[in-house]
């Protein structure tokens, strides 16, 4: 059995996972911090392809981007998007001329910010967010604005990655 699926694509693709993080010139990175599940690791990764984010660094406890659910979930763009484990602050000091904006539900609203063409956006674990250690890093703290009426504590991170991608 190949494939996890009940009623799966009848396509089966061998791929050479490349070894390591592309030097393809792109000034957005995304990095996640702890993301664990797959379907949002997925659909970040297509986010990032729709969007032409080529590079996404993931701490080392990330869910395995080659979970088949992520698989999945990406429709393909996993192909189109380079990933690397690795340690985001090490990754932070050889990004050192790119600007660091991480996601928090208090910070400011993504609609009045100005930010440097070069930047790392930086989303956090489903549950806890972002690691003190990776928001102490940060040029800035950005939100999604929310409407006053809204009772929601919080968006999905795969969503939450649309959505600052579209503004920023």
């Amino acid at each position: 059995r190949i494939s996890n699926q009940k009623s799966p694509n009848k396509v089966l693709a061998l791929v050479r996972i490349k070894e390591s993080f592309s030097s393809i010139p792109n000034n957005t990175i995304i990095a996640l911090d702890s993301i664990k599940d797959p379907g949002n690791l997925g659909t970040i990764i297509r986010v990032a392809d729709w969007f032409g984010v080529k590079n996404i660094l993931c701490s080392k406890d990330c869910v395995d981007c080659f979970n088949p659910k992520v698989i999945q979930s990406s429709m393909g763009s996993f192909l189109r998007v380079n990933i690397k484990y690795t340690d985001l602050l090490n990754s932070f000091k050889l990004h050192s001329d790119y600007e660091i904006l991480a996601t928090v539900l208090n910070g400011t609203p993504i609609n009045r910010i100005t930010s440097k063409s070069k930047k790392i956006i930086v989303l956090g674990n489903e549950s806890t967010g972002i690691r003190s250690e990776i928001l102490e890093k940060a040029h800035k703290k950005i939100t999604i604005p929310k409407s006053e009426s809204s009772k929601a504590e919080s968006l999905n991170v795969s969503i939450a990655s649309a959505i600052v991608l579209s503004i920023l």
